[in-house]
């Protein structure tokens, strides 16, 4: 941390170091400081698979096993020798197989311990290395362990178990971030038990902090909760270390630091736990009347999202290592925790923007909608005022109509319009959230009132939000005097947060990546109101299925970016000129309208798609119609599934051919499987790198394998095969890279930040095993500069029979409907069993919740359906604890069938990657969907699970 603004108080002023290095913490890497804490551990580097010595500690001499180096020598005679000669056989030994298992996992650090009995040396040893993937450089950190150390390890293992369980089963119950880490803090701070005060520090947007819990002993008297300081506080690179290594820990903030002696080489210490301290991260401690500290990471999306502190203030403290790494494994279930929070409430305010959507009246003013709607929308956009100006083009005055909501106080004066509208662009927009900002735009108080807003200028429109000073919600919970600490010194927390009042009176709360976007989802709302007017109704009536086609997936890759909106949209929306008019005035915004994307053969197979895009009222009759001039068989698949394949190859096919790239797509019919194989052996013949996922075989190369497979597969008089191809004119890639990019994601260590950053090789992933279900084959060639080609077949059904592909479904229970979402399903489920006379009772449930309670009871379900968007416990969460309560009481495992109006990569990959689903289905549900799935219950005592689920929930997946 950096110091207080203000030190005139502070007692050891006169010791003080010059000001310009309180600030270094900024400008320096502290990584690479080149010391670690006194009296913690020992240090080595090595280089591998070479093993030799690079860099130690000073006092590596200390180790029982190099005292007979003296401490002026060992430099030179250590450094450059290798740990073979060095370390003792076992120990050399432990430490080589925990780099194996290091880089085996693919790792940053692995433990062991060593005991040699005969000197009586125990030794925690952490092998780890700074960069992850690079194993040229290892760091070999190692702790004396005395008696009192190996005795509290294995007497309080059982009890570290327990504590953990404990906590973890507590976790699952929070519902928000916060909640998780208050709880962490508690459970962390009594299973230390040395420290005096435990905190929880949460970071706003604009990086300052704000105190939002506090646990501390009884003899404590000062109170830090409800204390705000400035991003300062926590330099940028104290943050990006603390993303990388979550542990953090002070032994003594007065002891001596212990150099690392090298050949002039800087040393990565990211993964040292002993790392040593800035000198201005030390000073603010001991203003606090620090002695001892600890803190825990808790990391989002790849950011720093707050920290678990705790303070001791009387005597120098070093964690165990156990109780370090049990404190390491519950932040990170905080991690994870705030994730899926974070998630969720984005997920709230995009639905109410949906809802705003949904209630816009297109036969209505633009100002008349305002005025009903203003206060939803500046509920969703957390802010203060609205309001928008209007100016009539059919009069030749400069009248102007305006609409207001919220703070009156706040409504900018006629120079902040003035200014605004010579700055930004037709159809633009401008997010400002500083007074620096607002200077730099020629405004003050006198013309805008509030401390930040979101403008935007249309054609006789110009549009604000504006949100309010941010000290309004800056206070201090505690002492409001400065309060004093009877152990250790004095406490100075005030000159931090009267800075951070002084900054909060001139800025407001920054605009967020997801305000920025429902920002420019109401700029479309507002600003094109009129403009579309069914473009893609058109096209079909002027039989331009080709320009339909393209604009559908146009479209849909430029929803990905703001896949939650249509997510709502879908939910919410049942008119189809509402929902083709959010999409078009998406794409007629985009630079991908002019896309040189081609597709052919636009048939029936293509239906999914478009009703993923505009709902099931469109009519395909006019496609269809047209199509079979060109003699294209209609066939019958699962729309579900090949949509998924199909959506998923084709967005990956334009990622590869880049912005200037093309991408050709061709469906079609084969009559068996050797005749859809044969058009994939020119593509591969000119190409250099290539993959084949078959049905039964995980991995092979072309040619004999293929054929060997298709001979042996037994045609069936009734089938024919669905073959799809993409193939684009990017840069194609290396058969290293094209295997890898079919890899799933196997690290222990994986959290869901993996499947938001990844979703890539996830997605072909769950496509090849969507298409080996369908008993399938996929191939995927690619040539370096020249491009990459996808085809995929699958055996379909010849007729145009409704019969599925689908797997027979066991029957021994009820149909549980989870969401009231899709209670409007049980009609429909009824009225189809009656016709198949089937006798299954449907029981509902409103939430996750209440789904937990009827999946205990007597009668366990043998169906469940459950919607993804639900207040409060969403469908994903919903689904694991259903099929944990399956395996902890040994139950059949249900059916499960997941609903989701998003079909994008992001929500179609969180649900495969979940598990524990049969069938992810889109919403607004197929028409034929019901009258698909009932045929196929069999009622019978046991119900099979899917194939995919198998997959997704093996041990080595």
């Amino acid at each position: 941390m950096a110091p207080p603004d203000s030190m005139e108080d502070l007692p050891f002023r006169e010791t003080l170091v010059e000001q310009a290095q309180l600030s270094e913490c900024d400008r320096i890497d502290l990584n690479l400081l080149g010391n670690i804490q006194g009296d913690t551990a020992h240090v080595a580097f090595m280089t591998y698979p070479e093993g030799e010595v690079i860099a130690m500690d000073r006092n590596f001499h200390r180790l029982p096993f190099m005292k007979h180096f003296k401490a002026d020598d060992i430099q030179e005679q250590v450094i450059g020798g290798t740990i073979k000669e060095h370390f003792p056989e076992a120990l050399h030994k432990k430490v080589t197989d925990a780099v194996e298992a290091m880089i085996e996992a693919s790792h940053l650090r692995e433990f062991v311990f060593y005991s040699d009995d005969t000197t009586a040396t125990h030794l925690s040893v952490c092998v780890s290395t700074a960069t992850p993937g690079d194993y040229s450089i290892l760091g070999i950190e190692m702790e004396i362990l005395d008696e009192t150390e190996m005795l509290d390890i294995t007497a309080s293992s059982e009890e570290l178990h327990k504590t953990l369980a404990t906590a973890g089963h507590a976790l699952d119950l929070c519902t928000t971030g916060r909640e998780a880490a208050r709880l962490v803090c508690d459970t962390v701070f009594k299973m230390i038990g040395h420290f005096e005060r435990g905190m929880v520090y949460y970071f706003h947007e604009d990086l300052s902090g704000e105190v939002i819990h506090e646990i501390k002993k009884d003899h404590v008297e000062s109170s830090y909760l409800g204390m705000h300081f400035p991003k300062s506080d926590i330099p940028q690179s104290a943050r990006l270390l603390y993303v990388k290594n979550v542990v953090r820990y002070i032994k003594d903030v007065d002891g001596e630091d212990v150099p690392i002696i090298s050949n002039h080489r800087a040393i990565d210490l990211t993964q040292t736990r002993s790392r040593s301290v800035h000198a201005c991260h030390l000073i603010y401690l001991r203003g606090m009347g620090v002695k001892s500290a600890m803190s825990l990471a808790v990391v989002s999306k790849g950011e720093l999202w707050g920290l678990i502190a705790f303070h001791g203030y009387t005597t120098p403290f070093k964690p165990m290592l156990h109780r370090l790494i049990a404190g390491e494994t519950l932040a990170s279930r905080v991690s994870a925790r705030v994730m899926t929070h974070d998630k969720t409430v984005e997920t709230t305010r995009t639905v109410l923007m949906g809802d705003v959507f949904r209630k816009w009246k297109p036969k209505s003013s633009v100002k008349e909608n305002l005025e009903e709607l203003g206060d939803q929308i500046l509920s969703v956009m957390e802010a203060d005022v609205l309001v928008a100006r209007f100016t009539p083009a059919d009069t030749e005055h400069s009248t102007v109509l305006s609409v207001s909501k919220g703070d009156k106080s706040l409504v900018p004066k006629g120079l902040f319009w003035n200014k605004l509208s010579h700055v930004v662009p037709k159809n633009g927009m401008m997010a400002r959230s500083t007074q620096k900002q607002f200077q730099e735009l020629g405004l003050n108080e006198t013309n805008f009132p509030g401390s930040g807003f979101v403008f935007m200028r249309g054609e006789g429109i110009e549009f604000m939000v504006g949100r309010a000073y941010k000290a309004r919600d800056v206070v201090w919970a505690g002492n409001p005097d400065a309060p004093k600490l009877n152990i250790g010194g004095l406490l100075h927390p005030r000159a931090s947060f009267e800075a951070q009042v002084q900054k909060a009176k001139k800025d407001s709360h920054p605009f967020n990546t997801l305000d920025q976007k429902l920002a420019e989802m109401l700029k479309d709302l507002v600003f094109r109101a009129e403009e579309s007017n069914g473009w893609m109704l058109g096209l079909l009536k002027k039989n331009d299925i080709k320009e339909a086609n393209i604009r559908s997936f146009d479209a849909l890759e430029v929803a990905e970016d703001d896949n939650k909106l249509m997510a709502a949209l879908r939910d919410d929306l049942r008119n189809l000129d509402e929902a083709l008019d959010t999409s078009g005035r998406r794409y007629l915004a985009s630079p991908k309208a002019k896309s040189q994307v081609v597709f052919s053969h636009f048939a029936t197979q293509m239906e999914p798609a478009m009703r993923v895009l505009a709902g099931p009222e469109l009519d395909f009759e006019l496609a269809i119609e047209a199509e079979s001039r060109e003699k294209t068989t209609p066939i019958s698949i699962d729309h579900t599934e090949i949509s998924q394949i199909v959506l998923n190859i084709v967005k990956k096919s334009i990622e590869f051919a880049g912005p200037i790239g093309r991408v050709k797509v061709n469906f079609h019919l084969e009559e068996n499987l050797m005749d859809a194989i044969e058009a994939t052996e020119d593509d591969v013949a000119k190409c250099t790198s290539f993959v084949c996922l078959l049905k039964d075989i995980p991995s092979q190369t072309w040619m004999r394998a293929v054929k060997d497979y298709a001979t042996g597969v037994e045609a069936r008089e009734d089938e024919q095969w669905f073959c799809f191809s993409a193939t684009d004119s990017g840069n194609g890639m290396e058969q290293k890279a094209l295997q890898e990019m079919f890899q799933h994601y196997t690290d222990a260590r994986g959290d869901w930040a993996k499947a938001s950053v990844d979703q890539g090789n996830l997605s072909l992933y769950a496509c090849a095993e969507l298409v080996r279900r369908l008993g399938g084959f996929m191939t995927c060639a690619s040539t370096p500069v020249e491009g990459t080609s996808f085809h995929i077949g699958i055996p379909v059904a010849s007729t145009n029979s409704v019969a599925s592909v689908g797997q027979q479904i066991a029957i021994s229970g009820p149909i549980l409907l989870v969401g009231k979402g899709i209670f409007g399903l049980e009609n429909q489920l009824l009225s189809q069993c009656k016709e198949a006379g089937l006798s299954v009772p449907i029981v509902k449930a409103q939430d996750g919740r209440e789904a937990l309670s009827l999946f205990s009871g007597d009668r366990h379900p043998s169906v469940v359906i459950i919607d993804y968007n639900m207040d409060g416990m969403d469908g994903l969460e919903t689904l694991s604890k259903l099929r944990k309560i399956e395996m902890e009481s040994d139950l059949p495992s249900a059916y499960m069938i997941s609903c989701t109006g998003d079909v994008t990569d992001t929500m179609t990959m969180l649900l495969l990657n979940a598990g524990g689903h049969n069938e992810v289905m889109v919403k607004p549900l197929p028409e034929d969907f019901i009258p698909k799935l009932v045929p196929r219950f069999k009622v019978e005592n046991e119900t099979a699970n899917g194939l995919l689920n198998q997959i997704m929930t093996a041990d080595n997946y």
